[in-house]
């Protein structure tokens, strides 16, 4: 609706143009309608009727929908969950440490990675790696830092962006793409 507090999730067939929805918002808890479809997933935050955030997902194919993570600490930083090359991908911080967690599409499995900060943000997966932006206070945009985890190594690189803050970023394969707050794009190759 046009007042933000009712909200549904739905997916169009484009073959034959009808309609399904997946969920409904309940008006008297916080919103967090933030899907993504992949293939035939669709995922997403909400928040159940104990106002308790937690990541659904539902295979298209045979209507079968699964909470897949309870949030601990929920906030807009962590409002964005990805989706692709076959996982899923959220963060959260609990008891002070910040984690990232990938769940496969095909086996259901759940791995758990620890971040250097307190709060990842905004988190991608490609190419076994995970790109987020980190902060120390997720109330204070300043004080950020790009990094990504190589799933391989395990270790943590982070990456020379310059002084201004990072509005956005995008990444594929091996390249990242930075849009400052003084509307400077950078490539990293």
């Amino acid at each position: 609706s046009s007042d933000g507090y009712d909200e549904s999730i739905m997916v169009m067939n484009l073959k034959n143009r009808s309609t399904k929805e997946l969920s409904r918002t309940n008006p008297n808890s916080m919103i967090a309608a933030t899907p993504q479809l992949y293939e035939d997933y669709v995922v997403w935050i909400e928040a159940n009727d104990q106002k308790i955030m937690e990541l659904k997902l539902v295979n298209l194919k045979t209507e079968e929908t699964k909470t897949i993570a309870q949030i601990k600490k929920y906030s807009f930083y962590n409002a964005f969950p990805y989706m692709g090359e076959g996982k899923v991908l959220w963060t959260d911080s609990i008891n002070g440490k910040g984690y990232y967690f990938l769940y496969d599409l095909k086996s259901g499995k759940k791995r758990q990675y620890q971040a250097q900060r307190a709060y990842p943000s905004y988190a991608i997966y490609s190419n076994h790696k995970i790109f987020s932006l980190d902060f120390d206070d997720y109330t204070r945009w300043e004080g950020q830092t790009l990094v990504y985890l190589d799933l391989n190594s395990k270790k943590i690189y982070s990456l020379n962006t310059g002084k201004a803050a990072i509005n956005h970023f995008e990444v594929y394969q091996d390249q990242i793409a930075v849009l400052d707050e003084n509307q400077k794009l950078r490539l990293y190759v």
